[in-house]
Formats: structure tokens, C-alpha cells, sequence
């Protein structure tokens, strides 16, 4: 499975560290370049960063 070209094994080591959220935007960074994230995957990802889901 692949997401954002990275492999599970990859998105599995993924920290809430690597999610920005900037107002009405959320990105996730793989590696130097951030990618913004569309809706509803940014909906999901402010909920980790919350805590209101579990990574």
C-alpha cells in the first residue's frame, strides 16, 4: 500500500511531529518538502493532533 508515494512501513513511523497545522491548513512532511493535505484526510489528521483519534 502506498500513500503520498511511502510505504506502509514508512507511514507507520509517522509522528503527529510532522503534521503543521497553519489555519485552515494542515501539511504532512515526509522529508524536506511539506505536502498539504486535502479534505477530509487534513480533518483526520487535526484529529490526531488533538487526540481526539489515536495514531
Amino acid at each position: 500500500m502506498l500513500l503520498y508515494a511511502q510505504r506502509s512501513s514508512a507511514i507507520a513511523l509517522l509522528s503527529t511531529d510532522q503534521i503543521a497545522i497553519t489555519g485552515a491548513e494542515v501539511s504532512i512532511s515526509f522529508g524536506r518538502t511539506p505536502i498539504r493535505l486535502p479534505y477530509p484526510v487534513d480533518d483526520l489528521a487535526r484529529k490526531v493532533v488533538a487526540g481526539q483519534i489515536q495514531p
